[in-house]
């Protein structure tokens, strides 16, 4: 009885584009100023923070750094811009990674398809988990009306988006490594 061997070189080479959709979901959430989004109920007035800068809003909005007015060494947004750093320049790597290996073959392909798949897990770990904390943080008040933080969805679907790949890349080097007779990653 002959088992069905799926092949996922078809899928393959859509992986990189893949990685460069979560890329920009990733830079969108990094750049825009969605992280924690609210108005007072009171007045007329909402405030939109970024991991960089925040947006006040009354009659006008007025855009600032998060730094302004900051007394102290060590800001707490700072191991959000460390991690989401490393998870944008991950994603880079990952996608220079799986481009490299759409033009390989056999051993050294599966070699640069792990890499990237391993850039891609690292991409969406370290995307995912502060966009997690940071939603957590965000509760309710009274006087304060939470508004949608896209910014935080954004990163979020990135991050979920890169771990999809990891996996989906995982496997394909999983079946490489058990359809070919005496083939081993740790041969490469």
């Amino acid at each position: 009885m002959a088992t069905a061997q799926i092949s996922l070189e078809p899928m393959f080479k859509y992986l990189s584009l893949g990685m460069v959709f979560s890329g920009v979901l990733q830079l969108a959430g990094f750049v825009s100023p969605g992280w924690s989004r609210y108005k007072y109920e009171a007045n007329d007035y909402s405030y939109h923070t970024g991991l960089w800068y925040t947006v006040t809003c009354t009659n006008t909005c007025e855009t600032m750094s998060i730094f302004r007015g900051f007394e102290g060494d060590y800001h707490p947004y700072r191991p959000w811009q460390i991690q989401t750093s490393i998870a944008l320049l991950a994603c880079f790597i990952a996608v220079i990674y799986l481009i490299k290996a759409r033009n390989l073959t056999s051993a050294r392909m599966v070699k640069w398809v792990t890499i990237g798949a391993y850039f891609s897990l690292l991409s969406g770990i370290l995307s995912l988990v502060p966009a997690g904390i940071f939603a957590d943080s965000q509760r309710s008040s009274g006087s304060l009306q939470f508004l949608f933080p896209y910014s935080l969805f954004l990163t979020g679907l990135g991050g979920s988006l890169a771990l999809i790949i990891s996996l989906i890349s995982l496997c394909f080097v999983l079946s490489k490594q058990t359809s070919e007779p005496g083939f081993q990653l740790s041969s490469l």
